[in-house]
Parts: structure tokens; sequence; C-alpha cells
């Protein structure tokens, strides 16, 4: 029990310089997003996309698992996800990227991120679920 307490204080405290980095990146909407392929590699085409997020280098972040870290330590995570969600969104119609598409799920679990709510946002971008 102690050593999970120091641990997990010390842990909070690793995020603290970084919680207004976060906010100002919240607050700017600013994430930036990359797509890395998935191959059939029998019929040598790209079937679809995962999303990758990445934070812009000016907000100090050392990359995508330090922004998460200091979303979850700070208690910004869904603030996170939905930035991710619209950004995504954004970048795919930006770019008119064509077949399936991955993303991180965690927002798909919240109350106002269900099925339906998806679908509708899907649906008002002119993208389909």
């Amino acid at each position: 029990m102690v050593a999970w307490e120091f641990f997990s204080r010390a842990r909070i405290g690793e995020h603290r310089p970084m919680k207004k980095a976060l906010q100002q990146l919240l607050l700017d909407r600013q994430l930036e997003m990359a797509f890395q392929p998935i191959w059939d590699l029998r019929e040598d085409r790209v079937l679809g996309y995962e999303a990758l997020v990445r934070p812009p280098a000016h907000y100090g972040f050392s990359g995508p698992e330090q922004l998460f870290n200091v979303a979850h330590g700070s208690k910004m995570a869904h603030e996170l996800d939905v930035l991710c969600f619209e950004s995504i969104v954004r970048s795919v119609k930006v770019r008119a990227v064509q077949g399936f598409l991955i993303a991180r799920p965690a927002i798909a679990q919240t109350a106002d991120f269900n099925d339906d709510a998806l679908r509708n946002r899907l649906t008002s971008s002119k993208l389909t679920a």
C-alpha cells in the first residue's frame, strides 16, 4: 500500500508541468494526424488505415504516450478523446482517406459517444460508420 501510494503520487507529480500544455492543446484544438496503411499482402493493396495521433512538438510532449498519460493523470482523458475523434474526422475529410479506419475506441464507451451518437456525428461529417 505504501509503495503504491508513493508511486501514484510520483506519477501525478510528473504530470503537473505538462498539465498546462495539455490544457492549451485542448483549447487550441491542435493535434497532428498520421495514417498507417493496413495492407492486404495477397492483393498488394491498402485495405484501410489506422489513425495515429501526434501532439505538435511546440507543446513539449515527448509523444502520444506522454500526452495520453498526462490526460489520464489530469482527468482530461475524455476531452482528449473527443479532440482525437474530431481531428480524425477532419483529417479523413481533408485527405480523402478511402477504406476502413481504425481509431482508439475508448470514447465509444461513453454516453455521449454511444453507437447512435457516433453514427450521427459521422453522418453529419458526411462519413459512414
